[in-house]
């Protein structure tokens, strides 16, 4: 016997402003409902001619754009492109990223385009899977009617009442179905077990499930209903005056975390900040340019003529003054950043880009213009593979096994550890690890002379916690150590998790000791991570909630397992350029590339045999200056490179012991009250011959004037490295007793002096 489901909440989606000039319903990914696995978020949108959603990027996620009215516009980076119509899906999977914008078309009576778009999350192992397309027509799309054709169901994806959808629409299980019920009309559609499920009401009233819990839900509302049951009940009420619509919506939750920030969702922060990275810099795709050039002519025909690959045409775009505006924006900034490392000769990678490449249907063209110059781009045409279901299944049981295999292995390895201890001090804590034992957070005893610095010695006069421990209490160690033991319990936890392509091990520590702000046991995870090049390590340790800790180990002991090895580096795909040069302009580009490599040599400082003929001609001209920040920098081309002589810097900064000019004594000064100095200021002739003018004394006299009456000074004349001089002026220290002062001199202390420097 079927279970009905029942509601676990229902509230009305509040319209929003989103995009440019859109108005949506938002009914997943607010306050009401955050997530609910595997759906991220819901929008009802509706959109005019000239608003829309401009360019936009996406990763970790599958969007799926169903049109109720009117037609929509999409195109990305990658050069998919298309348009889907009333009735019409689009199932995008972004996966490693992707970059779209989706823009209304102009509905001749003024009416705006209206549609449903459902964020859905991917598995953790497909997050960076590359993105593809799959666009549902609404001629594709088989229905059913129920109950005396009162009920009509589209079966966008799933299956209901005998009639199954098309597959391989997405790569997250979702059912989709759209029903109409008429006024007396009722359905009972049957959901997997376990999965969760949400009507969202389009128009009319709906009355949702059976008995004494039916209640009915308005238009413009998210029905979320409870996990427990098989078959959700949905009935019109005879004496409505309008049908029922509304989309029934089913997936299967997936047991992973979420970090979403805005429209990149994975399942770390870490993820969250590389897709950041990766958006900001273009990593998606790595732009090279070739030292070569291709004819205009051939590279017209590379732009029109469409390409066959796997059976499928690839579209291009036509060559025009004015390159399509979204490849452009896209791709410029990757190619500003090439073309200038062009001009440096970093063009490894790009002379691969040659004729007999032209013919291979895994790259389409297009024309590109930078600073004035034209280029021919090839662009990747990523082909997706067709979902093999069953190939599927068995991939999975595999893995499976070899996860279990794994597990088994890794623990072996680990256990060539024996009962180390690994030790990690940060900051104001210091961290023992001992393998098979326990954790132990203290602080570190002062360094004192004589005393071992590593391990860091436990100072036993502060506290000390452990964070966590295993089922082994036989080891010994110090007294608080041994005391922090007692009555250990069976806490221990271990698994091995794996993220993407990354596996490792984790064992779960608690019965710790007693937290004071919570009452309850510390607790810790330990991480062991395969690092080839490193030791048996602590890599970091930190503090999730409150006394709630997680601790990374890194070992090179579980790299003898190849399932334990870093995943491969995912290289971005290779866009390659070469300029486009009209049969006119050849010679110019010739001379101008000869140039450019002149230039390159000059700049690398080469020194390489040349010929007689190389000689004897005329140096290139120089390259243009190029300021920042209105300073001119690249002198190194003037200079010769780094293979210039270089200034000796082994002159001492004075020449000689500095002269002294003046002198003034305070405690004498202040004895005679009379405002002379211990030594008079230097005759004309002593300042003629340390050339020494009458104006510099006047400035030196009106700088002594600023020293206060009861500091002594000195004047001195130094001789700087590059046969400058300069007049300093020290302060002394305040005046001390004459015992004192010879204790002091006795004892190699003296007190500070500071300077005033007047250069001449």
């Amino acid at each position: 016997m079927s279970i009905p489901r029942t509601i676990r909440k229902a509230f009305l989606a509040v319209e929003q402003s989103e995009g440019v000039g859109a108005r949506v319903r938002r009914s997943i990914g607010t306050s009401q409902l955050r997530s609910f696995t595997p759906f991220l978020m819901l929008d009802h949108f509706s959109s005019s001619s000239g608003a829309g959603f401009p360019d936009h990027p996406h990763r970790g996620q599958e969007t799926i754009t169903y049109l109720l009215r009117g037609a929509f516009d999409h195109e990305d980076f990658a050069g998919n492109k298309g348009t889907i119509e009333t009735g019409d899906l689009q199932f995008m999977t972004a996966g490693k990223g992707i970059m779209h914008a989706e823009m209304p078309r102009h509905n001749a009576d003024g009416s705006p385009n209206v549609g449903l778009q459902l964020w859905v999350d991917l598995p953790e192992k497909l997050k960076m899977t590359e993105p593809r397309y799959r666009d549902l027509k609404a001629a594709e799309i088989p229905s059913v009617t129920v109950d005396d054709d009162k009920v009509t169901i589209k079966v966008i994806s799933g299956e209901s009442h005998g009639v199954d959808s098309v597959k391989e629409l997405a790569y997250t299980p979702v059912w989709i179905l759209d029903i109409n019920i008429k006024p007396g009309g009722k359905v009972r559609q049957p959901l997997p077990k376990g999965w969760n499920a949400f009507a969202y009401t389009l128009s009319g009233s709906t009355i949702f499930g059976a008995g004494g819990d039916a209640t009915t839900i308005g238009q413009y509302h998210n029905c979320v209903f409870e996990q427990q049951g098989d078959v959700v009940v949905a009935e019109v009420a005879s004496d409505a005056t309008e049908d029922g619509h509304f989309v029934l919506i089913a997936g299967q939750p997936l047991d992973q975390k979420v970090f979403q920030y805005g429209p990149f969702v994975m399942n770390s922060q870490e993820q969250i900040h590389q897709a950041m990275i990766d958006f900001q810099s273009h990593s998606n795709y790595n732009v090279v340019f070739s030292d070569t050039f291709i004819p205009e002519d051939e590279a017209k025909a590379l732009v029109q003529r469409p390409r066959e690959s796997a059976g499928t045409t690839v579209s291009t775009a036509t060559v025009s003054s004015t390159p399509d505006v979204a490849s452009q924006s896209d791709v410029a900034a990757g190619l500003s950043g090439e073309l200038s490392r062009r001009s440096t000769g970093d063009t490894q990678g790009a002379r691969w880009m040659s004729k007999d490449r032209h013919g291979l249907g895994s790259e389409k063209h297009q024309i590109m213009r930078l600073h004035g110059q034209k280029f021919l781009c090839a662009l990747p045409v990523i082909q997706t593979v067709p979902r093999n279901e069953t190939a599927e299944a068995a991939a999975r049981a595999e893995e499976q096994k070899e996860l279990a295999r794994a597990t088994g292995r890794g623990w072996e390895l680990l256990q060539e550890l024996g009962e180390k201890c690994l030790y990690l001090t940060t900051g104001w804590w210091s961290y023992e690890f001992c393998y098979n034992h326990y954790i132990k957070q203290y602080h570190q005893q002062p360094p004192q002379k004589g005393s071992q610095i590593f391990p860091p010695q436990e100072d036993l006069n502060t506290p000390s916690y452990i964070l966590g421990r295993t089922r082994r209490s036989g080891h010994q160690d110090t007294k608080s150590t041994t005391e922090l033991l007692k009555g250990s319990e069976d806490v221990e936890t271990t698994e091995l998790q794996a993220r993407g392509e990354m596996r490792y091990l984790v064992q779960r520590l608690g019965d710790g000791t007693v937290c004071d702000l919570t009452g309850k046991k510390r607790r810790v995870e330990v991480q062991f991570h395969c690092h080839p090049e490193s030791t048996d390590r602590i890599g970091w340790v930190k503090e999730i909630t409150t006394c709630s800790y997680q601790m990374v180990i890194y070992t090179p002991r579980l790299c003898n397992d190849a399932a334990f090895l870093p995943p491969r580096e995912n290289r971005a795909n290779t866009i390659a350029c070469r300029e486009v040069v009209a049969p006119a302009d050849v010679s110019a580009w010739e001379s101008r590339t000869a140039a450019d490599a002149a230039r390159r040599l000059l700049l690398q400082g080469a020194t390489g045999d040349i010929s007689d003929d190389e000689a004897s001609s005329p140096p290139p001209p120089p390259p243009p200056a190029a300021f920042i920040g209105g300073v001119e920098v690249g002198a190194a081309r003037l200079a010769g490179g780094k293979n210039s002589p270089r200034i000796d810097p082994s002159m001492s900064v004075a020449k000689s012991q500095p002269e002294v000019i003046a002198i003034r004594n305070a405690k004498s000064r202040a004895r005679r009250n009379d405002g002379s100095a211990g030594k008079d200021l230097l005759t004309a002739e002593e300042l003629k011959r340390l050339k020494l003018s009458s104006q510099d004394m006047e400035k030196l006299k009106e700088q002594l004037r600023k020293v206060p009456i009861d500091k002594g000074w000195r004047v001195q004349l130094v001789d700087g490295p590059a046969g400058d001089r300069s007049v300093v002026i020290v302060i002394d220290p305040d005046d001390i007793s004459d015992e004192q002062e010879h204790d002091d001199h006795s004892a190699g202390d003296e007190g500070s002096e500071e300077e005033y420097t007047e250069e001449l």
